[in-house]
C-alpha cells in the first residue's frame, strides 16, 4: 500500500481568514467521472497535488477504511508523493462516543505522523459535542467544523460551546475552521465570536485543474492560479526569543504639531533604512516618546504559525512579566485591535470586557492606546502604549501614534519581504535546500571560521545515480518529487549545525563543521540506509547515491578545492560500482 497505484481527480476549496480573504489552505474534495473513488486513490491524488501546490498546506483526508488498515502507512505514502511536512495536514475524522476501534486506529496514525513531524487535524468536529480527550491527545492543528448551521449562531447556548471550544483550542494553538459560510452575516458572527477561519461559497468556490472533473458550482483554474493567490503562511514561525526589556524615559520629549512633520519625514528615512525587522521595532519604541507622554509600552508581533501575540519591546520594568508570555491573536484590547484593524483608545483598562491583565499584576488604573501595526493586508502586529490614571490620552495622541504605527507597519514589511527575497536567493525553488549562490558567497567564510578554530570541516558530494532515466521516462515534476524527498533525508542525516546545498541537477553538496572522517563516513552510511529503505514511486525504480568525501583544511586551502576532491571521489565511488562511498586519497 505504500506505492502510488491508482489516480483519481479532486477538487480544492480554499480556506479563508475570514477578516482580510487570505487564503491559509485547501481542502481536499474527492472527484471522479464516472464510478465509485478508490479511497487510496482519493488520499494519493490529495498528496500529489499538496507537492505541486506547495504554496499553502492541502488539508487530506484519509478514509477510516484505510486507518484500520494495519498495512496503511500515511508517511510513506506522503514520501512517495514528494509531498513534505509543510504542504499537507493530514485530517483524521472525528469517531463517535462507542467508536473505539476509530478512536485509537487515529490514535495510531497520528503518532506515526508526529514522529515524522506531519501535521495532524481532526474534521467532522461538532461544537456542542466534540470530544476533549481526543482533541488533546490528537494535538491537531486545525479542526474542521461540520458545515455551519444558522441555528448554532443564533442560539445562546450553541454560541457559548462555539466559544468555549474556540478557548479550548487556543490553548493547544490549534485552528479552529468554519465549514458552509455562506454569506457576509456568517463571517461577521464568526469573526465576533473569535472564529477567524473558513470555508464556503461565500468565500470561494471549490476549484478543479480538469474540467471534466468539474460538477456545478466548481471553479476551473490553471495551475498557475494557485501561486498567484494571496496566501498568509500559516506555517510560518516567528523565534522563540525573549523580549527586550528597556527602561522607561524619565521626561519623555514630546514635540509640538510643527517639529512633528519634520520628524515624520526624518523617521519614515531611518525606518526605511532598517536592515532587518527588528531594528524596525526597536526604532519604533525609541520615536514613541517623542509623540506623547507614557508611562510603559510593548511591541507585539504576530506569530501566524502558533496563532499568538509576542512581545518583542517592551519599555518600563513593571512590565518585566510580559518578557517570556505571549497571547492569543484574539486575547484582549490588543487581540481585538489586531483582528479589526483599528486604532483603539481605552481610557480606563480596568473596565474593559475584553481586557486581559499583565500576569502577576493586579487591577491597575490606566489608559491605553493600542495601534495596529498593518501593512497592506498584512497584519504585523500591534502597538500598546499605557500611561497610570484613567482617561490620560485624547483622540489626538491616537492619531499620532496612529500615524507612526503606519510609517513603522510599512518598514517592517519591507525589511521582512527583503529577508525573505535573501533568503529566497540562497535557496533552491524546487527543494528548498541551499543553492550554489550559498556555496560561493559563504563558504570562504565557513572556512575561515574553521581556521581560526582549528576545526575541520568535512564535505561530502552526493550523485545521485541514474536520474537522469527518472526525468526521461516519467517527467520533470516526478523527478523534482524525487528530489525533494532526497533533500529530506538528507537533511535528516546530518545535524542541525550542517548546511546541505543543492549543487545542481542531482548532485549535492554536504557541509559537516567540527566533523571528523569517520563521521563523515557514518553519514554517508545513513544517506545509503536511508535511500535504499525509502519507499519511491514504483515506476522510478530504486533510488541510489554515489558519495564522495574529502576534508578541509587537510585535503585543500579552500572549501573549493576539497569539493573539486569531494567530486573526484565521488567519481571513484561510480566507477566501482555505484551506490557508495569513496573518500579522497592524495
Amino acid at each position: 500500500m505504500t506505492a502510488l497505484t491508482a489516480t483519481s481527480g479532486l477538487a480544492l476549496r480554499p480556506v479563508m481568514d475570514l477578516s482580510d480573504g487570505r487564503v491559509v489552505a485547501y481542502d481536499a474534495i474527492a472527484r471522479t467521472r464516472a464510478g465509485r473513488l478508490d479511497d487510496l486513490g482519493a488520499l494519493e491524488s490529495a498528496l500529489a497535488e499538496a507537492a505541486a501546490i506547495a504554496s499553502a498546506p492541502v488539508l487530506v483526508h484519509p478514509a477510516p477504511r484505510l486507518l484500520d488498515d494495519p498495512a496503511f502507512e500515511p508517511v510513506a505514502l506522503a514520501e512517495a508523493a514528494g509531498c513534505s511536512t509543510t504542504e499537507a495536514v493530514f485530517m483524521l475524522p472525528s469517531a463517535a462516543p462507542g467508536d473505539h476501534e476509530l478512536r485509537a486506529a487515529c490514535g495510531r496514525c497520528a503518532e506515526r505522523l508526529h514522529a515524522a513531524g506531519f501535521p495532524v487535524g481532526l474534521a467532522g468536529v461538532d461544537p456542542l459535542g466534540v470530544s476533549w480527550p481526543d482533541v488533546v491527545g490528537l494535538r491537531p492543528v486545525f479542526l474542521l467544523m461540520d458545515p455551519l448551521r444558522r441555528d448554532l449562531l443564533d442560539d445562546e447556548a450553541a454560541k457559548a460551546a462555539l466559544v468555549g471550544l474556540l478557548a479550548f483550542c487556543g490553548r493547544l494553538g490549534a485552528r479552529l475552521i468554519a465549514q458552509g459560510v455562506a454569506g457576509a452575516a456568517d463571517a461577521k458572527e464568526l469573526r465576533e465570536l473569535g472564529i477567524f477561519y473558513g470555508s464556503g461559497d461565500h468565500l470561494h468556490r471549490p476549484v478543479v485543474l480538469d474540467p471534466r472533473l468539474a460538477q456545478e458550482g466548481d471553479v476551473v483554474v490553471p495551475r498557475s492560479w494557485f501561486h498567484e493567490r494571496v496566501v498568509r503562511r500559516l506555517s510560518r514561525a516567528t523565534d522563540d526569543a525573549p523580549a527586550r526589556l528597556l527602561p522607561a524615559p524619565a521626561r519623555p520629549a514630546v514635540v509640538d504639531d510643527r517639529r512633528l512633520a519634520v520628524l515624520l519625514t526624518e523617521w519614515a528615512g531611518r525606518l526605511s533604512r532598517a536592515g532587518d525587522v527588528a531594528e524596525v521595532q526597536q526604532a519604533l519604541a525609541d520615536m514613541v516618546p517623542q509623540l506623547v507622554a507614557f508611562d510603559r509600552l510593548a511591541v507585539f508581533e504576530a506569530d501566524w504559525d502558533r496563532f499568538l501575540l509576542r512581545p518583542r519591546v517592551l519599555v518600563g520594568e513593571v512590565l518585566a512579566p510580559l518578557v517570556e508570555v505571549a497571547y492569543h491573536l484574539n486575547v484582549g484590547i490588543t487581540g481585538w485591535v489586531f483582528q479589526h484593524k483599528l486604532p483603539y483608545l481605552c481610557g480606563r483598562t480596568a473596565e474593559h470586557p475584553e481586557a486581559a491583565p499583565i500576569p502577576d499584576q493586579g487591577e491597575t488604573d490606566e489608559s491605553l492606546l493600542a495601534v495596529p501595526l498593518v501593512s497592506g493586508d498584512d497584519r504585523l502586529g500591534v502597538l500598546d502604549v499605557w500611561r497610570d490614571g484613567a482617561d490620560q490620552f485624547c483622540e489626538g495622541d491616537l492619531e499620532r501614534v496612529a500615524l507612526l504605527g503606519r510609517l513603522a507597519a510599512d518598514a517592517w514589511r519591507a525589511a521582512r519581504q527583503r529577508a525573505d527575497l535573501a533568503e529566497r536567493v540562497m535557496s533552491d525553488t524546487t527543494t528548498g535546500l541551499l543553492n550554489k549562490r550559498w556555496w560561493y558567497e559563504l563558504a570562504p567564510r565557513e572556512a575561515a571560521q574553521a581556521r581560526r578554530a582549528r576545526s575541520t570541516i568535512a564535505v561530502l558530494l552526493v550523485d545521485l545515480d541514474g536520474f537522469k532515466g527518472v526525468n526521461d521516462s516519467l517527467g520533470h515534476q516526478s523527478g523534482d518529487r524525487v528530489l525533494k524527498q532526497v533533500a529530506r533525508l538528507l537533511t535528516a542525516a546530518v545535524r542541525s549545525g550542517d548546511a546541505v546545498i543543492r549543487f545542481g541537477g542531482d548532485e549535492f553538496v554536504l557541509l559537516l563543521r567540527d566533523c571528523s572522517a569517520e563521521g563523515a563516513l557514518e553519514v554517508a552510511d545513513k544517506i545509503h540506509l536511508s535511500l535504499a529503505t525509502t519507499c519511491w514511486d514504483e515506476r522510478a525504480g530504486a533510488v541510489t547515491a554515489s558519495v564522495g568525501i574529502a576534508m578541509f583544511p587537510e585535503h585543500g586551502s579552500s572549501l573549493e578545492e576539497v569539493a573539486r576532491h569531494a567530486d573526484g571521489a565521488m567519481y571513484r565511488a561510480k566507477a566501482l560500482g555505484r551506490d557508495r562511498t569513496a573518500c579522497f586519497v592524495p
